[in-house]
């Protein structure tokens, strides 16, 4: 086979950030790039992305736009978030398709890679790290990924996660240099939590129906 290729195959489930640390200490190639098992990318995704950061070298992580896509084929919207995201998109949230992406691996070494601590939010914990650094994180005005998703994936998040999350808002946030007013926004996870799940259930679908309504 293609000697460029290496599988990796672990004795046991070691969790996404440390999964994703293993091949970041293997791979040998500027970029790295993610990709989950269970989503599709365009056949152009990965040349798109590496030709934008060869013509753009400030720029450290690029992602894409994003379909929602069901078993079933059916298409549920779109996540399309801004295309250079300022502090204060960032202190609502990630603001780049974390599965979408293509990194600069010496970047991702300089920052330590992920933390295995930051369950559930390993991405947003990056993404503060790197923007600390002075990264550029930005996203390609194109749909180069099929999530695969359903609605019911909203009500799977645990409270111990948003808890976490809290905690990598609280550290994240004050490096961005935004007003201290922004820490309001570190309690977002928790209070969202606190919500029934029939109400955040009802609140994406509409939200999800404006962007795709019914025929």
């Amino acid at each position: 086979g293609d000697e460029r290729f290496k599988l990796l195959r672990n004795d046991r489930n070691l969790g996404l950030a440390a999964a994703l640390n293993r091949c970041l200490e293997i791979a040998s190639g500027e970029y790295l790039a993610r990709q989950d098992a269970d989503d599709v990318s365009v056949p152009a995704r990965l040349k798109v992305q590496v030709e934008f950061l060869d013509g753009h070298p400030a720029v450290t992580v690029v992602g894409t736009y994003a379909a929602l896509v069901d078993e079933k084929g059916a298409w549920w919207g779109d996540i399309r978030h801004p295309l250079t995201p300022t502090p204060w998109d960032w202190v609502r949230g990630a603001k780049v398709v974390h599965a979408s992406v293509l990194m600069r691996a010496h970047a991702m070494r300089e920052v330590g890679g992920y933390d295995t601590g930051a369950l559930r939010v390993e991405d947003y914990d990056l993404w503060f790290r790197l923007l600390a650094k002075g990264a550029r994180i930005v996203t390609i005005p194109q749909v180069l990924y099929f999530i695969h998703w359903e609605l019911s994936d909203y009500g799977r998040k645990k409270f111990v996660d948003r808890i976490t999350e809290v905690t990598v808002r609280r550290k994240g946030i004050p490096a961005l240099g935004v007003h201290p007013i922004s820490l309001l926004y570190v309690a977002k996870p928790v209070l969202v939590g606190l919500l029934p799940h029939r109400l955040l259930y009802l609140y994406h679908l509409r939200k999800l129906r404006k962007r795709h309504p019914p025929t």
